[in-house]
């Protein structure tokens, strides 16, 4: 029996990308996208869709449970959907931060947490890169970020 995955942000350029590969190794593979969302690149036939309330946290875990009542819970879950860009500087944190902080506590409420979980993060976490000497980031770095985009990227980072 294949291997269940869940990739959030399939629609994005990304996502589809990960979505593709999913398939290719074999798995069971649902794609997290909104109603409203493009699926020109999603046009794969195995593709199970899904569209969860991350905006909800009641309603996700009622969604992850009632998922895994009728299907066992999700083995792997990629984690990649976000905002890069947003008129509202808010919508950052609403999106990258509070969002992940739902599914994260929805996935834990309703025992569904999976095997494997990958949060897609951001360069933009450690703030500007060495354009002079190119050192390379290293795991004692500390972070610094500065932009909205990348301080909501930590917050998930460290809710997590």
């Amino acid at each position: 029996m294949a291997k269940k995955i869940l990739i959030t942000g399939a629609s994005g350029f990304i996502g589809s990308f990960l979505v593709e590969k999913a398939l290719e190794c074999g798995f069971e593979t649902y794609a997290g996208v909104r109603a409203s969302s493009s699926r020109e690149y999603l046009q794969d036939e195995r593709i199970r869709f899904i569209d969860l309330a991350f905006s909800d946290k009641e309603k996700l875990k009622s969604q992850l449970e009632e998922f895994a009542s009728a299907n066992g819970k999700f083995d792997y879950i990629v984690h990649n959907a976000g905002v890069t860009k947003s008129i509202r500087p808010d919508d950052f944190d609403r999106v990258n931060f509070r969002f992940t902080a739902n599914f994260i506590d929805a996935l834990i409420d309703s025992n569904t947490v999976p095997e494997k979980f990958v949060l897609m993060s951001s360069l933009s976490v450690m703030g500007p890169g060495d354009e002079v000497n190119y050192s390379p980031i290293l795991l004692k770095n500390n972070p610094k970020p500065n932009t909205t985009y990348g301080k909501s990227k930590l917050l998930a980072e460290e809710y997590l």
